[in-house]
């Protein structure tokens, strides 16, 4: 039996990361900036922090992921994590922590507003509400009811990818670096390096980052040749055949996620060649699923964000649904993380190399059928259809974007979706 992903070679990071934390918890605002190539385990490093403090007096964690197609939803990762952080406060902490930003808060957590009422809450609009106020308004909203999480102990804010972000999401960063008072807020970014081009979106905010003396750099590299055979041993409960190290080092090059996956193809596959791209491993590792299972994981991979189980079950492509037997089958498979109801694709490098191994009709149709699902949320479906190559459907959807977009970004985000 295969065990999972264990922690290793990552010890001084993590300490690099906790002392951050600590000037957070002192009152003195910290910043800092991981970067890593995909996989090489910068979010399983996150893991490990929040594990570890998890028992911490005072501190809440508040942590959120931009995804490729909610790129164009304003403020998407500030909003999933600050909306799961404050569902999670009783009645009178959350009054505590909306304040006088019911407004605001309200049109960024839309899930809510309900209960906002319920509560009471004003959610009156502001008497002055210039469009060109919108920006500064809504980052002492987000910032307010980050220093009131606090509450005398300390945020630790963790927004992953940031290569993917909005442009509201690019600028509440940009805004962090400029914030001059204490607060009890620890900011984690992180991005992939390799992902940035010099006329990539988030290029200036990864430059800003990179220059600031504000900002703790932390640089997530492949692991040693050591690191690599502890966590192949860890997998296995054993240590692992010089001749199967040497060949998980030369298909992984030290990347960790890679490294796993190596290690669960050896172990359930015969034949297999591990020096062989990537694509191909896992292509045979789909091939040894059920056809319900692999189904799963090619809708997975192609949302690449979170889908409600439900949800998934529901959806009709050309060759049938899912079968809810192929749940346990896709989460033992480690390519498919379940998160209570809700179950996505375990990496984006899983995704990328699930696509690869599609003909065009075929992935037309999952991205059709994706967009029909994200119908209420015009940003996703726009991304969608464009995947779909079904063009009128995703201009209409932009357009619908665009507009909806104007309440809480009615500058870059909206002329994204205009453009």
């Amino acid at each position: 039996m295969l065990r999972r992903m264990a922690f290793v070679g990552r010890e001084r990071e993590l300490a690099q990361l906790a002392g951050a934390l600590q000037r957070g918890a002192e009152g003195k605002t910290s910043r800092v900036a991981v970067s890593g190539s995909a996989g090489v385990g910068v979010s399983r490093l996150l893991d490990e922090l929040s594990s570890r403090m998890a028992g911490l007096p005072g501190l809440v964690v508040v942590r959120g992921v931009a995804r490729e197609p909610t790129r164009g939803v304003p403020y998407g990762p500030i909003s999933d994590a600050l909306e799961t952080a404050m569902s999670a406060a009783s009645d009178d902490d959350l009054a505590f922590v909306v304040g006088e930003a019911g407004h605001d808060l309200a049109a960024l957590l839309p899930g809510l507003v309900a209960r906002l009422d319920r509560l009471g809450i004003n959610r009156d609009r502001p008497r002055l509400e210039a469009p060109e106020q919108l920006a500064s308004r809504l980052t002492e909203a987000i910032l307010g009811a980050l220093e009131r999480l606090a509450r005398g102990g300390v945020v630790l804010l963790i927004l992953e990818d940031l290569h993917w972000a909005d442009p509201a999401t690019r600028a509440f960063v940009l805004s962090m670096l400029r914030v001059s008072r204490p607060m009890s807020i620890c900011l984690v970014a992180t991005y992939q390096p390799e992902a940035l081009y010099r006329r990539h979106p988030a290029t200036e905010m990864a430059r800003a980052l990179a220059d600031s003396d504000l900002v703790t750099a932390v640089s997530v590299e492949p692991l040693a040749r050591e690191d690599v055979a502890a966590l192949v041993e860890a997998q296995l409960g054993e240590p692992p055949s010089s001749s199967l190290l040497a060949a998980v080092m030369e298909g992984s090059n030290g990347n960790a996620l890679l490294v796993e996956q190596l290690t669960v193809a050896a172990s359930t596959l015969d034949g297999i060649r591990l020096s062989d791209p990537f694509d191909q491993v896992l292509g045979a590792r789909l091939d040894a699923l059920s056809p319900d299972a692999s189904r799963a994981v090619r809708l997975l991979a192609a949302a690449r964000r979170p889908i409600e189980r439900d949800a998934l079950l529901g959806l009709r492509l050309p060759e049938g649904r899912v079968a809810a037997r192929a749940l346990p089958e896709i989460e033992e498979s480690r390519l498919v993380r379940v998160d209570g109801s809700r179950v996505q694709i375990a990496h984006e490098l899983y995704a990328e190399a699930v696509e690869e191994l599609e003909l065009a009709p075929e992935r037309h149709a999952v991205h059709a059928a994706l967009a029909v699902l994200a119908e209420s949320q015009p940003e996703i479906a726009a991304w969608h259809w464009a995947r779909a190559s079904r063009l009128d459907e995703a201009r209409r959807a932009h357009l619908r974007a665009a507009a909806a977009d104007e309440r809480l970004d009615p500058g870059e985000t909206a002329l994204l979706h205009y453009q």
